[in-house]
C-alpha cells in the first residue's frame, strides 16, 4: 500500500494511507489504524528528539536553528554531514524507544455520515513509559484511510 503521510505537531498530526473505501467508518482498535497512530507518534518522538540532537551533536542551542524538524533535517543529509549525524542520532534513540502497545482503546464517537471515528486510548512501551492518544479516523471520498492523533 501507498502511504501519503503530512505531519504537524503543533496542534495534530495526519497521516493518509490508500486502502480499500468502505461505508462504515473505521474501527477504533483497526490494525492499520493503530499502525498509522503509531508512526504517526514516531513522526513525533523524532520531532521532539531534535533540540537535544542539536545540543549533544552540533553543540549549540536549539534556538540557532528556529524550528528545526526531523524531516528539515533528513531533507539536507545528503549535502551536510550534520545534518546526517543529527538524522543519525535521532534514528539511534528511536531504535531503543520499546514497542508500542495500546490500552484502553475508546470509541468516543462513530458518525457514520462522515465516516470517521473518533478515539481515544493509551499507548504504553517498556514497564513505565505511556502516552494519552486521541485519534480519529476516517475514509476519505476517494478511498483512503486518514488518520489525525494528537499526544
Amino acid at each position: 500500500m501507498r502511504k501519503v503521510k503530512t505531519a504537524s505537531f503543533i496542534a495534530m498530526s495526519t497521516v493518509m494511507l490508500y486502502g480499500c473505501g468502505n461505508s462504515a467508518p473505521p474501527e477504533c482498535d483497526n490494525v492499520e489504524v493503530l499502525g498509522l497512530v503509531t508512526e504517526i507518534f514516531h513522526n513525533h518522538i523524532r520531532d521532539q528528539l531534535v533540540p537535544l540532537a542539536i545540543m549533544q551533536v552540533i553543540g549549540v542551542h536549539p534556538s540557532m536553528f528556529g524550528d528545526a524538524t526531523y524531516a528539515s533535517f533528513k531533507a539536507t543529509m545528503a549535502e551536510d554531514p550534520q545534518s546526517k549525524q543529527v538524522v543519525d542520532f535521532i534514528d539511534g534513540r528511536l531504535a531503543t524507544v520499546p514497542e508500542i502497545r495500546y490500552e484502553g482503546i475508546r470509541t468516543i464517537k462513530r458518525d457514520t455520515e462522515t465516516h470517521r471515528s473518533t478515539c481515544a486510548a493509551q499507548l504504553r512501551g517498556g514497564d513505565t513509559g505511556q502516552a494519552d492518544a486521541h485519534y480519529t479516523a476516517q475514509w476519505t471520498d476517494d478511498g483512503r484511510l486518514y488518520v489525525e492523533a494528537r499526544f
